[in-house]
Order: structure tokens, then C-alpha cells, then sequence
């Protein structure tokens, strides 16, 4: 039987992973219906675990030399090739891990999508430049055609790794506590089972059974950033000064969050904390022109809806 254990982190990325129990699924309606594209996962994304015969000779080929990394060799069983085996952009996903213990196991989700963060490193590794840069979901996860190395500790490209092919192993692993702890059960696993729970489609459209509630995380994201931006443009059209926005932006990135129990609410706060905090560093770092331009470029984004494909 296995427990069902809340992993929660800050901050998701391509190259990172917020992690949420399947019990804390539907907290939100799905929105609205779209039209387009239709299907199942499997249409889209193809996982190759490392017990599949063609798991070697692919790994090589997407991210040569790593088989020899005695480090990796040590993870490899952490680890799934995933690949987009469609003609569409992929804006962000979720994996489904079981993994059995010989106590038990457990069964937890990770979210993958790319969104803006004020650290400058993090948007350098991915080679990602601009305002697409300050809005989740605008650079896409999964481009059609491409193979990605996915574990809960990293989510690489063949371009990032072949960029760092030396890895940091002991950043990238202790990190964070959630990694730790991945580190520790998955060291101990007697069986690791990997598969796409749910993906979203060119930014609006939801495909799969969402257990982890990727559609509603990535809706309110998306419109908690829009929002932040609308707020901060209002007050520089009304002829607020660089001091009086930096002050505005600094107010939203202290406000007061709500109650846990309040997860959509709590959510939306969260977001728009660190997204006041990525407008601050753009604020700080380019002439009131170039900031205006970011600040307009956020608004015209529509406001997200992640319906269900029929």
C-alpha cells in the first residue's frame, strides 16, 4: 500500500520541479473547454525508462559521455528519457513517479514548465533572453522533435548538458530538501515507475487526468504574473516616479500571504511576490523605456485558460 506524502517547493522551472501530492488534486475547476489539438499523452510525450532496450543507445546519442559519469551511474535508475514525439509545442507537463520501498513507497507528481525568476542565472543556463523570459510558459518545455533527461533533481536538454558536461553533482543533488529526500528514497527504491500525468498544449490546452493539478498551477501562475504587470503599468502611465514603482513593486513582494488551507488564493500571492521581485530587477537594470516595453508586452498576453481537449 503506499502513502501519499506532500512535497511542496517554490519555484518551478524546466530544470526544476514543484512537487505535489495527488491528494491535493482538483483543488480548482478545469476553465474552459478548448477545441484544439485533442488526444491522449502518449500522442505527444514518450517516456524510455532506463529498463527499455533502447534507453543506452538513446541517452548516448542526446547526451554523449554521461553513461561514464560515475555520479549518473549511481542515478541512472532516477532517471527518464522523455521525448516530444509530436508536431506541437509543449508548454509544461507532469510526471507521475511510483516508487516502491521495501517498506512501501510512495507516489508523488512533478510539474515542468519554464517561468521567469529575478535569479539571472537560472534564465542564462536555458539560453533564454527577453521579455518571453518574464512570463511562464512563453519559452516552451518540450519543443517538437526533442529528447529531454528528466529526474527529480534536474530536467536537461542535450544543448544544456552539452553546455555543462561536467554537472555540479553536489549542488544539483542536496540542493534543496525535497532533492535530498528524493536522493534518499529513490537510493533505496526496489522499483521506480515514471509516466506523463498531464501536459499542456501551445499554453491553453489540457491533456490528461491532472492529478497534480497542473492546469489550474499554471492558470492562476500565468494570470497572477498579468496581473502584477497591468498594476505596475497603471501606475507608471499615471506618472508615478522610478522611486514610487520601485516602492509599489517592493510592497507587492512583502504582502502578506493567506492561509494555507486558501491554496488557489495563497497560490496567486505567492506568484506575484516573485513576479514583483523579476519586474524590480528589470526595473533596476534598463532605462524607463525598455521597462515600459516589458510592462505592455505582459498586459498583451490574454488571460489563461487551460480547458480540457475534447
Amino acid at each position: 500500500m503506499f502513502s501519499r506524502r506532500t512535497l511542496i517547493t517554490t519555484g518551478t522551472a524546466a530544470g526544476a520541479a514543484s512537487l505535489l501530492s495527488a491528494a491535493l488534486s482538483k483543488a480548482a475547476s478545469p476553465g474552459q473547454t478548448d477545441s484544439a489539438p485533442t488526444g491522449s499523452v502518449s500522442d505527444y510525450l514518450a517516456v524510455t525508462p532506463p529498463s527499455d532496450p533502447g534507453f543506452v543507445s538513446k541517452l548516448n546519442k542526446h547526451f554523449p559521455g554521461l553513461l561514464k559519469d560515475p555520479i549518473f551511474q549511481k542515478i541512472q535508475s532516477h532517471a527518464v528519457l522523455i521525448s516530444n514525439v509530436s508536431h506541437e509545442t509543449i508548454s509544461a507537463y507532469s510526471t507521475h513517479w511510483k516508487v516502491t520501498t521495501a517498506t512501501g513507497g510512495y507516489e508523488t507528481i512533478i510539474r515542468h514548465y519554464f517561468h521567469p525568476t529575478h535569479n539571472l542565472k537560472q534564465s542564462a543556463n536555458f539560453g533564454v533572453r527577453g521579455n518571453k523570459a518574464r512570463f511562464t510558459g512563453k519559452v516552451p518545455v518540450h519543443k517538437a522533435g526533442t529528447t529531454r533527461l528528466v529526474t527529480p533533481y534536474f530536467n536537461w536538454s542535450p544543448n544544456c548538458y552539452r553546455k555543462n558536461p561536467k554537472p555540479d553533482w553536489k549542488k544539483i543533488l542536496l540542493e534543496n530538501t525535497s532533492r535530498q529526500f528524493f536522493l534518499y528514497e529513490l537510493s533505496n527504491a526496489t522499483g521506480v515507475q515514471v509516466t506523463v500525468d498531464a501536459l499542456i498544449v501551445n499554453q491553453h490546452t489540457l491533456i490528461g487526468q491532472d492529478l497534480g493539478n497542473l492546469g489550474m498551477v499554471f492558470r492562476v501562475t500565468r494570470n497572477a504574473e498579468h496581473d502584477v504587470a497591468v498594476a505596475t503599468l497603471r501606475a507608471v502611465s499615471s506618472g508615478a516616479s522610478h522611486d514610487q514603482v520601485r516602492a509599489f513593486l517592493k510592497g507587492i513582494a512583502r504582502r502578506r500571504l493567506p492561509a494555507r488551507n486558501r491554496a488557489n488564493h495563497r497560490l496567486y500571492r505567492e506568484v506575484q511576490q516573485r513576479h514583483a521581485k523579476v519586474l524590480l530587477r528589470r526595473l533596476n537594470g534598463v532605462n524607463s523605456e525598455q521597462f515600459h516595453r516589458t510592462l505592455k508586452y505582459i498586459k498583451k498576453q490574454p488571460k489563461t485558460t487551460t480547458g480540457l481537449a475534447v
